[in-house]
């Protein structure tokens, strides 16, 4: 067992390979269907590489979620004020997903208090 947790939780096991999130679609998106396919999932939700504009970002017409945006306002508060996109090049956001049977709903919050407002995605 403690072999298996080891490969799991290096830089190059699967809770922090970037591998889905950077580079060309046309070089990511074979590897991500043949992934899928092996594990027998419809789609994967990923963290851990944030999305700048503060938005989940789909990637792979939909099956691949990047979905940290950069909700911390403790771990980068330079994220979260009003001028944050301009002079910091990141924003950060309430979002999360929403499962509605098989499909799967980006849904940011902005506004405060009797404010609030959802938006879809």
């Amino acid at each position: 067992r403690d072999a298996v947790d080891l490969h799991l939780l290096q830089a190059s096991g699967p809770f922090w390979v970037r591998r889905f999130a950077e580079g060309k679609e046309s070089s990511v998106c074979p590897l991500l269907h043949e992934t899928l396919r092996l594990v027998g999932a419809k789609r994967m939700v990923i963290g851990h590489t944030q999305v700048e504009e503060g938005r989940i970002r789909p990637r792979c017409d939909g099956q691949l979620l990047m979905a940290d945006t950069i909700i911390s306002k403790n771990g980068y508060p330079m994220c979260w004020g009003e001028e944050s996109k301009s002079r910091r090049e990141c924003e950060g956001s309430k979002s999360f997903i929403e499962f509605q049977g098989a499909s799967a709903l980006a849904v940011r919050v902005t506004g405060t208090g009797a404010t609030l407002q959802r938006e879809e995605k």
